[in-house]
């Protein structure tokens, strides 16, 4: 997939690409188990005595070191697969890809709109045509952070 967008030239992305506020995302339809979902509580859960992790929906304790594994099809689950496992259907993986999809897309769209010179700015986002791209250049290593004004819209830190 990141093959057909890498090899695109930009002019034929911003031609096919329509312009419009994000849609929600669909089902996250990947290799895990449907019942598979991690929690980061990110550093104020850890403060606060709630590391977060993996969990499952369906109460299989997969915690442990190497716990998920069950969660992936063969051969990942190394010969331990969960037999409460459950398989996307194709059409959420498909949903699913496409979004993957067109958020590849926005991100080259959207970040073609940032300059390649200059410290930090703001430029009209041309991915969703509402918002505005703050975006910042650190200057010790040359890492971009941006963000669209509108949800969901972009952001990279690079």
């Amino acid at each position: 997939m990141a093959e057909v967008i890498r090899n695109r030239p930009l002019a034929e992305i911003l031609a096919d690409y329509v312009v419009g506020p994000p849609p929600r995302a669909p089902l996250k339809a990947n290799e895990h188990c449907r019942h598979y979902s991690y929690r980061n509580t990110g550093i104020r859960g850890f403060m606060r005595g709630d590391p977060g992790g993996p969990q499952c929906a369906v109460g299989i304790d997969n915690t442990e070191p190497g716990g998920t594994a069950k969660c992936m099809p063969p051969p990942y689950c190394e010969g331990r697969p969960c037999g409460r496992r459950e398989e996307y259907t194709e059409d959420e993986r498909a949903a699913w890809k496409a979004h993957v999809r067109r958020a590849m897309e926005r991100s080259i769209v959207a970040g073609s709109a940032i300059p390649r010179e200059g410290d930090s700015g703001e430029v009209a986002c041309p991915a969703c045509g509402e918002g505005r791209i703050l975006w910042a250049r650190a200057r010790i290593n040359g890492h971009l952070h941006a963000t669209c004004t509108t949800p969901r819209c972009f952001s990279v830190m690079s």
